[in-house]
């Protein structure tokens, strides 16, 4: 095997190919990134290419997701030690496969050489595994197009395909001198040394743009097509949930997820960002550049404002700081308030389901139970989970991207949307109506109920839930609580919903809680509690530590002229 290391956004990784492969016409974007001198304990990661015939066994095979994109069509499998991609260019196309371990360290390919498509699909088998490997290092790839100014500043602009991310680029280089293409697909946004910084990389999409660049964030900016120009400034939870849609992440690998969530909160109080409603012209970029340099010319004033505030409040204050609120302080004593008697959760995409039927002739009820051959019945008649229960529990039955769900026996059933107890008369009244069972008993669970607290509370992160029932109240007495720097009437619940994400905002002081959609949690829901002012990294632990320095320094004077 040959070995070639590139680097990308300041990530070192290995590239080994056989003995033959021309790497300069097998990926030819790379070439930029093409570095020497690397050695193999300075990469990030080790992507290996090898023929299709020699896979190596993967055991523990279970799909995750299933999706057609840039990159082709592409099958997500979660395996015993990492994951398992297939991809193919074209529906009906060669299919190859990768092996990734689960912290993205090192990765092997196996391809078919004759697929014409073989560049193609390595390079995109190597942004799958860039993008989550790059995660734990303060860094993300985002879907972009990004132009860098004579300001020497770089501008993102984000959207769902077909916005016209690439046109509104364009017309930035045709309205402004010095103004040049970095990326029109896929940069990378790393936040080093305080500042958030925008990388060129292999991956343009459609447009040969492969600069080996960087620049200082000057905004980033979501598009939306509209028949006005139009420019809204975002910040704290909107700013989040504007740059959340265009981030590569394996949602359903939790490490993961936790730290883009934190890399995203960071970068949503560092960076401007925008709305811009807009038709495809030149009135509209320049507005949008307007907009940005004067918000940045504020931010910067307020930078200078806020560091003198809090020197001078730091004299004349303590450390301390208190809670100012008190929770629901509009419930009054003895009043009584309708409740929701009885909550149930409901069945979404990629839900996995525990199902499990009983009866009182087991052996009849074995075979709605056969989950990869691991249920048996027992001496006494009870159904037990035999070989490697814990695999099967993990498994359960995933609802499909089509709501769906494969049932033994019943074949194919349409779960989504309906609540757990919904789901098991839907199962019990098939059993009963093809006459397998008389008196079926059904349980069923959700095995995956999680969700994410992030923003002012004690301690950011993605909780598990034992059973299907939690509360907004709950969630945030298990993140640690409200910190002395939450706005408590700022309170967001960021929700998807068919295909679609909402964002409900709450006031804990209120008992309008209560009525919320959202004071029961759902799956995956991400309860963001905004915070009074913004964390600004290194800034901010300069002025904790001059502001410590300049109390102790008063609190010395204080003393030596008490004592003269």
């Amino acid at each position: 095997m040959n070995e070639y290391y590139f680097s990308v956004a300041d990530f070192n990784f290995r590239v080994s190919v056989p003995v033959g492969i021309d790497i300069d016409n097998f990926l030819p974007s790379f070439q930029p990134f093409l570095r020497g001198g690397v050695v193999l304990s300075d990469c990030l990661f080790g992507f290996t290419v090898m023929p299709a015939s020699d896979r190596k066994n993967i055991s523990g095979e279970c799909i995750l997701e299933e999706s057609m994109n840039e990159l082709g069509y592409v099958k997500l499998y979660s395996v015993d030690d990492g994951y398992y991609i297939e991809m193919s260019y074209t529906r009906d196309g060669a299919v190859h496969g990768m092996y990734v371990c689960s912290n993205f360290s090192n990765a092997e390919a196996y391809v078919c050489w004759d697929d014409p498509y073989i560049s193609h699909v390595c390079s995109s088998m190597i942004r799958i595994v860039y993008s989550q490997a790059i995660l734990n290092f303060d860094a993300i790839s985002v879907h972009a197009s990004v132009v860098s100014c004579d300001d020497d500043m770089a501008y993102l602009f984000m959207g769902k395909s077909g916005t016209g991310k690439s046109t509104h680029a364009a017309h930035w280089t045709q309205t402004f001198p010095k103004c040049e293409l970095l990326n029109d697909d896929n940069p990378t946004v790393r936040i080093k040394d305080g500042k958030a910084i925008v990388y060129g990389t292999p991956w343009s999409g459609k447009t040969p743009c492969y600069k080996n660049l960087h620049f200082p964030i000057g905004g980033i900016v979501r598009l939306a097509q509209a028949r006005v120009n139009r420019f809204v400034y975002l910040t704290d939870v909107d700013a989040f949930v504007a740059l959340f849609p265009g981030c590569s992440l394996i949602r359903q690998d939790k490490r993961l997820r936790n730290a883009l969530y934190d890399i995203l909160v960071r970068l949503s109080s560092m960076v401007t960002v925008g709305k811009l409603e807009c038709l495809p012209d030149k009135e509209a970029v320049i507005l949008c550049k307007n907009k940005l340099v004067i918000y940045n010319k504020k931010r910067k004033m307020n930078k200078k404002l806020t560091l003198l505030s809090l020197l001078v409040v730091a004299v004349m204050t303590s450390c301390s700081s208190r809670k100012n609120f008190v929770y629901l302080n509009d419930m009054n004593i003895a009043e009584k308030y309708p409740m929701e008697d009885v909550h149930e959760a409901v069945v979404h995409r990629d839900d996995r389901l525990s199902i499990v039927v009983s009866c009182k002739s087991p052996e009849l009820a074995l075979p709605f139970n056969v989950q990869g051959g691991a249920f048996q019945v027992e001496a006494d008649g009870g159904i037990t989970v035999g070989g490697n229960a814990t695999a099967v529990k993990e498994k359960g039955y995933r609802v499909d991207k089509e709501g769906n769900i494969d049932f033994p026996i019943l074949g194919q059933l349409h779960v989504e949307g309906l609540t757990l107890s919904g789901v098991k008369d839907l199962i019990r009244n098939k059993i009963i109506e093809g006459n397998y069972i008389k008196d079926p008993l059904v349980s069923i669970e959700i095995l995956n109920f999680r969700y994410t607290v992030l923003g002012a509370v004690g301690s950011n992160g993605t909780y598990s839930v034992d059973g299907d029932r939690v509360t907004l109240l709950e969630a945030i007495a298990k993140a640690g609580d409200l910190t002395s720097r939450a706005r408590v009437d700022r309170v967001a619940v960021i929700r998807e919903n068919n295909g679609t994400r909402e964002m409900y905002m709450h006031d804990l002081r209120s008992k309008d809680i209560f009525e919320s959609p959202c004071f029961y949690l759902q799956q995956n829901d991400i309860v963001y509690v905004e915070p009074r002012y913004k964390k600004k990294d290194t800034e901010d632990r300069t002025i904790q530590y001059g502001t410590l320095i300049l109390s102790l320094v008063t609190a010395a004077c204080s003393v030596l002229w008490y004592l003269k």
